[in-house]
């Protein structure tokens, strides 16, 4: 069975940086122990580094006026859980650098990418990010909350809907 939209979008985003960030390729080194999920609770299972990928808040505005068709605009939270300041750092610059390329789009059928199916790419339009507990005392905080770094954005899909 196909996926909505919804579910489409999360997974185009959760392959795009298992792609860039796990696996690696000729422009990208992979990063040794990164996990990826997409609950806090699982975040909290694992070791550092984690990055832990949200859906947030999604607008929905028509294409046209008079078209009952909409896009979507999805705010995503990647809250990365590092193992030092220095890792923290890095791993959020690689993580910007690749937005700015903008996330393919895909149709999935369980675990599966449909063939051909490209819908486009999901363009990155504001990035936001911000160290948390950074004024705070590294001892007194959980191994997991001492080097965390939130990085929101909103990105648009490309594709008319309804």
């Amino acid at each position: 069975m196909s996926y909505r939209p919804t579910r489409n979008i999360e997974r185009s985003i959760y392959d795009f940086f298992t792609l860039y960030l796990i696996d690696g390729d000729s422009n990208h080194t992979p990063w040794n122990g990164l996990s990826i999920v997409a609950s806090q609770a699982d975040a909290y299972l694992k070791s550092a580094p984690v990055l832990c990928i949200q859906m947030g808040i999604t607008n929905y505005a028509n294409v046209q006026v008079g078209n009952s068709q909409y896009e979507r605009t999805i705010t995503v939270i990647l809250d990365l859980y590092a193992n030092s300041e220095g890792q923290q750092m890095d791993l959020k610059d690689a993580i910007i650098d690749l937005l700015a390329m903008g996330i393919p789009y895909y149709e999935y059928e369980g675990d599966n990418i449909v063939s051909n199916s490209l819908k486009g790419n999901m363009n990155v339009k504001i990035v936001r990010d911000e160290p948390l507990n950074k004024n705070v005392d590294k001892a007194s905080l959980d191994k997991m909350d001492r080097y965390r770094q939130r990085i929101t954005f909103t990105l648009k899909t490309g594709v008319a809907e309804g």
